[in-house]
């Protein structure tokens, strides 16, 4: 499903948003490198989703996996 980022009077339509603490990402599906990317946002207030969507949450790095896997293989020893 499209979302549709308003962002300081632009609009962008991408398969994910991804919001982080001081930046924005989108993504369509099939291209590897954001469609567009905002860094350095210091105040968010000028970049919002239509009513009823939600921000899609960043993928975890390759750090937070193997993290999660040694937990996890901890937990069943």
């Amino acid at each position: 499903m499209m979302k549709t980022l308003h962002a300081n009077g632009d609009v962008i339509k991408a398969d994910r948003v991804i919001k982080t603490t001081d930046a924005i990402y989108c993504y369509t599906t099939g291209i590897v490198e954001p469609i567009a990317a905002f860094t350095g946002i210091i105040d968010f207030s000028g970049y919002t989703l239509i009513e009823g969507e939600v921000w899609d949450v960043p993928e975890p790095t390759q750090e937070e996996r193997i993290a999660a896997i040694e937990a996890a293989v901890l937990a069943l020893l």
